[in-house]
């Protein structure tokens, strides 16, 4: 690439203790508010490997024979010595620096052989006064985009001239400091970018764990896997299964005497708890609808004792909803309805996945719950059969059940149940 044409542009001259520093107005090379900018990229990416650039220092001086060498990056008031050897300092003034001259032709190298005989340094505090500069060489540091960012220099308290062959090694080991600087900016741009990607990753499994955990609270973990592999409906049937439905009794009166805030904080909280019950129990909630439960058990995973573990849900929802009224002096009767039996189950819906149960057992299970009675269980024949030798229940008889005709079904005994 074409190095960016170079110009001398006059900016004040800065002092020291009130004495000038340079015979003349510092020099500016054109295009510098472009050349701090990359030359910004390499500081703020930590991009001067030193121990490479101590290593091509050590080199220069030992090839040109000077007591100094070092590496020279100008920016916008400093002169920044990357590297150095023989001066001991890692920074200079810009109005100085031997390199803000050096700068100004980014294609050739620049030669002082005696600073006292140059007007534009024999004012200079570092020729007139210690440590008495004499001679400078420097090859301007060009980027891969043309800009001079400073130079690799050598310096020698005494006049003198550098051999040809000194000068190509100069303009050689120059190129080694852009290309180890060019190389260490790609490194770190890669680095950076690495650690961009691992931080967009991490964000992202966050997201994912929280998007599976959503989906976890909405499905049956087993369902939620097959659909993560498999989108599309799931159907699957069971054949032995346990429902249960429960419902709120009067819920209605009771949402028209609260505000909305308080009506569903109040339900959130009855159904946390129930959510919680069929946990407990290692049953899956199928939905809530409105101030209707409904829960099964014996899928997606089949289970022996599924009857058993609906009867002991529902018994534990009685005694808390019983809690939660005596706590908030309201009063809450809960109807609960089991019946047991085959079911279909699965997914329905494009945009949100619900999975949901069918069949007459499912039916029957709702119908259980609308002919019970407050702070009761009411339990058809299907699941009483199951589970009459473990629990204590009381036969209601037969009663006409819409859609079924007349059904022999059962009171399941409870501590908390309340007679109707």
């Amino acid at each position: 690439m074409n190095s960016p044409q170079s110009e001398t542009q006059s900016a004040p001259s800065e002092t020291q203790q009130g004495s000038p520093i340079l015979a003349c107005p510092m020099p500016m090379p054109s295009q510098e508010a472009e050349r701090q900018a990359e030359l910004e990229q390499y500081l703020q990416l930590g991009a001067l490997p030193k121990e490479a650039f101590e290593d091509i220092t050590a080199i220069l001086a030992q090839v040109c024979e000077t007591p100094i060498a070092f590496v020279s990056l100008i920016s916008n008031d400093t002169q920044i010595l990357a590297s150095e050897r023989g001066l001991g300092i890692n920074k200079t003034p810009r109005a100085v620096s031997f390199c803000t001259y050096a700068i100004l032709t980014p294609e050739d190298v620049m030669v002082i052989p005696d600073a006292q005989d140059d007007p534009r340094f024999i004012n200079n505090p570092l020729v007139s006064g210690p440590p008495h500069l004499r001679f400078y060489a420097g090859a301007p540091l060009v980027s891969p985009r043309g800009y001079a960012l400073g130079s690799l220099c050598a310096m020698d308290y005494k006049p003198r001239q550098l051999r040809l062959e000194q000068l190509k090694a100069l303009t050689g080991l120059s190129r080694q400091v852009v290309a180890q600087m060019e190389l260490q900016l790609n490194v770190r741009k890669l680095e950076l970018e690495v650690e961009r990607r691992e931080r967009t990753e991490k964000i992202l499994l966050e997201e994912k764990r929280k998007s599976e955990k959503l989906v976890l609270n909405i499905l049956p973990r087993t369902i939620a896997e097959q659909l993560k592999y498999s989108p599309g409906a799931i159907a699957e049937r069971f054949d032995d299964v346990s429902i249960l439905f429960a419902d709120l009794v009067d819920f209605t009166r009771l949402a028209g005497e609260m505000r909305p805030v308080e009506l569903v904080g109040l339900l959130n909280e009855i159904v946390s708890e129930f959510d919680g019950l069929v946990e407990r129990h290692g049953l899956e909630k199928i939905k809530t609808i409105g101030d209707a439960y409904m829960a099964v058990g014996g899928l997606p995973n089949p289970s022996e004792d599924h009857p058993s573990a609906i009867a002991n849900l529902a018994i534990d929802m009685q005694d808390a909803i019983t809690k939660f009224g005596k706590n908030r002096n309201l009063h809450l009767g809960l109807r609960i309805g089991i019946n047991t039996g085959p079911v279909i189950a699965g997914t329905i819906g494009r945009m949100k996945y619900a999975y949901d149960l069918w069949g007459d057992a499912v039916n029957v299970a709702s119908r259980m719950e609308s002919a019970g009675d407050t702070g009761k269980i009411h339990v058809n024949e299907n699941t009483y059969l199951r589970i009459k030798d473990s629990y204590d229940f009381i036969a209601r008889g037969e009663i006409p059940i819409k859609g079924k005709g007349l059904l022999s079904t059962y009171w399941l005994d409870c501590p908390a149940c309340q007679d109707s």
